[in-house]
Parts: C-alpha cells; sequence; structure tokens
C-alpha cells in the first residue's frame, strides 16, 4: 500500500508545516481548507507563504526547527524535497 487515507477533523486544530517549498505549501493549502490553525518553520519561504503570514492566515515560528515546537500540535507535515527517497 503507498498511502495510508486519513481522515480527521482539523478545524481549529494546531498543524504544524515544516517546510517552505511549493509541496509544503500544497499541504498547507489542504489544512487552511479543512480549517486548521497552522504554523510553519522554514529557513525560506515562498511568496505563497510570505503572502499568507502577511494576510494572519498562517503563523510563522521562525528558520529552525525546534523539539517544543512540537507542544500542542495536533498534526506534523515534515518536510520534503519532492524527491523520492526510496523505491
Amino acid at each position: 500500500m503507498d498511502y495510508l487515507p486519513i481522515f480527521a477533523d482539523l478545524k481549529r486544530r494546531p498543524c504544524l508545516v515544516v517546510g517552505g517549498n511549493e509541496i509544503a505549501w500544497r499541504k498547507t493549502r489542504m489544512l487552511l481548507k479543512a480549517g486548521a490553525d497552522v504554523k510553519v518553520i522554514a529557513p525560506e519561504l515562498s511568496a505563497e507563504f510570505q503572502h499568507a503570514i502577511a494576510e494572519n492566515q498562517i503563523d510563522y515560528l521562525g528558520e529552525t526547527f525546534q523539539p517544543e515546537d512540537l507542544d500542542g500540535s495536533f498534526w506534523l507535515s515534515p518536510p520534503r524535497s519532492g524527491r523520492r527517497s526510496m523505491p
């Protein structure tokens, strides 16, 4: 099985996204559509992330992940480069 379908009520749930690239933005858009409270950590942010932060749609926690950033998070979206590391 390549994918695990998960259905979760994310309304007003704190969700952490690590990464600021296009892949992370696609995940963030889905979380926002589900009503999640999104926080992002990334050394570099795409224009979409910058706009969402400026519009107070998401919170920016900084450039570097710290273990305490997970405190209170319901969901974590780890970084992904877009390249598959496994066959």
